[in-house]
């Protein structure tokens, strides 16, 4: 037996070792500038039982020379059901190869196993490609409601303008946890979106909040009046939606103003924007401070001066007094 095949079975016996630092020093056993030998060993030591092992093995193989020739076994070990140690070492070494990974993952879009589906989208998520993009769209429509969603939340992750239009036909397909997914995602894709195919859905009270929070990042003006009308809703989490809305909106929505001045002399708007100073988060009291300073009408004033004494809220208070 020559050296070279002694060192492997001794790593290989190492490997196997009960003793978690044994298994580490096996890897560093490893030659590196001839890998193609320990290939079937480090594989085995992506699915060892310890995290450290997991990690020395991961290090190990990004010193490889030409690692992206081994980018399909990595592919390989996604469909590995039974040990979750080897497929999330996959995932964390094809993120960590990047675009050199992407090829191969649109391939696995349209996988036979739904979970290795979902594992591709999933990297591909986190790895800027407009390659990407065309095959995750096409996911939304798939079988397996967890690869929809999937889907959408990883075109939201890449803001891919080019798929508004189909997350808005796609808000269509009557699951609820998918239409949470599409609005999140929406909200992220800075690109026009049109708001009037979203308050198609404000009457859905389960799915009221994550509209609200939607339309807070890409509504506009159109917007208002849905927004306004949440502001009185039984539910508080809605309430503070619909004040975080408004105020995201006013930076940036043309005759904001003008739009809330219409509705000033409402007290019982008034009333809904001042009680929610009370108790409330501090970006929620921030907003409602902002929205009584364009409301404008004796009762935001008083409310206003009222929060002179708080000190947390003096200076919005202040500001929007003036």
């Amino acid at each position: 037996m020559s050296e070279h095949e002694a060192n492997i079975d001794k790593i290989q016996n190492l490997l196997q070792s009960d003793q978690e630092e044994e298994r580490l020093g096996a890897l560093r056993l490893i030659d590196r500038k001839d890998p193609e030998p320990y290939k079937l060993l480090l594989f085995f030591a992506f699915g060892d039982s310890s995290w450290r092992v997991r990690k020395e093995a991961t290090e190990v193989f990004l010193t490889f020379p030409k690692i992206e020739s081994y980018i399909d076994e990595l592919i390989l070990c996604l469909y590995s059901e039974d040990n979750a140690g080897l497929r999330n070492t996959a995932v964390e070494l094809l993120i960590r190869l990047g675009r050199l990974s992407v090829p191969a993952l649109i391939r696995e879009i349209t996988s036979t196993d739904h979970d290795v589906r979902k594992f591709a989208l999933d990297i591909l998520g986190e790895i800027p490609d407009e390659r990407s993009i065309p095959g995750m769209i096409k996911a939304l429509n798939d079988q397996d409601s967890n690869v929809r969603a999937a889907a959408a939340e990883n075109l939201g992750k890449l803001g891919a303008s080019e798929a508004v239009t189909p997350l808005l036909e796609a808000m269509s397909t009557p699951d609820l946890l998918f239409r949470f997914t599409i609005l999140e995602a929406l909200g992220q894709i800075d690109a026009s979106v049109p708001v009037d195919r979203l308050l198609e859905y404000s009457d859905d009270k389960l799915l009221k909040k994550a509209l609200l929070d939607c339309l807070g990042r890409v509504g506009d003006a159109e917007a208002i009046p849905f927004l306004v009308k949440s502001l009185s809703d039984e539910m508080k989490n809605v309430r503070e939606a619909a004040v975080l809305a408004l105020g995201k909106i006013s930076l940036q929505a043309q005759d904001f103003l003008g739009n809330v001045l219409g509705i000033r002399s409402d007290e019982s708007f008034s009333n809904s924007v001042a009680e929610l100073l009370q108790d409330g988060k501090p970006a929620v009291q921030k907003a409602a401070i902002s929205l009584l300073s364009c409301i404008g009408n004796k009762g935001s004033v008083s409310t206003l001066l009222g929060l002179i004494d708080n000190p947390d809220l003096r200076e919005d208070a202040v500001n929007a007094l003036i």
